[in-house]
């Protein structure tokens, strides 16, 4: 059982990192870059 358990780690670790490592090449597509905010915004937020 342990050598089980110690394979599915290795495995969502494995695949955690695959997952990771797509966003972080598609950060440019995914992310938006912030914006300023104008001195005279009226938003309140």
């Amino acid at each position: 059982m342990k050598r089980q358990m110690h394979r599915s780690t290795k495995m969502v670790s494995s695949n955690f990192h695959l997952v990771l490592n797509a966003v972080l090449r598609l950060h440019t597509l995914l992310f938006k870059k912030p914006e300023p905010i104008p001195e005279n915004s009226t938003d309140d937020r």
